[in-house]
């Protein structure tokens, strides 16, 4: 009788293993559905009469300096550059799925902190707040 106990508590585990790895599995694939990415899709640009706050200094063309991106430093007025391509992140901060982190970026050339996370899927997700180019010098 206590070699049965044994063996049905051994049978409950090896079934109890793979269901927590199948529930595990689909929460993975629902938090990533969570996200859609199409790729090759057309990408819409943002406009800057649309991003800018109303005191900013607009940019004469889609060049923008390092030093107009350091006007916009902070978490609801989030300018980067990211490989010489200028985002406004702004609308994004809030709902970015690593936290406040992303305010590291606000402001400044976040290349490298960005390819420290991220790979080009998700630059690719992030293409349609591109609103100019970084000026070189």
């Amino acid at each position: 009788m206590n070699n049965l106990v044994k063996w049905i508590s051994m049978k409950k585990l090896f079934l109890l293993i793979p269901l927590v790895m199948l529930i595990a599995g689909l929460g993975y694939i629902r938090m990533q559905a969570k996200a859609p990415s199409v790729p090759n899709a057309p990408v819409p640009m943002v406009t800057q009469a649309t991003t800018l706050p109303s005191d900013a200094p607009v940019p004469d063309s889609k060049q923008i300096s390092l030093a107009t991106i350091a006007t916009h430093g902070k978490e609801g007025d989030c300018w980067t550059a990211i490989d010489g391509d200028v985002y406004d992140i702004s609308s994004f901060t809030s709902d970015h799925p690593g936290g406040s982190v992303i305010l590291q970026v606000c402001g400044k050339d976040g290349s490298e902190l960005f390819h420290g996370q991220h790979g080009e899927r998700e630059k690719r997700r992030v293409a349609s707040m591109k609103i100019g180019t970084l000026e070189s010098k």
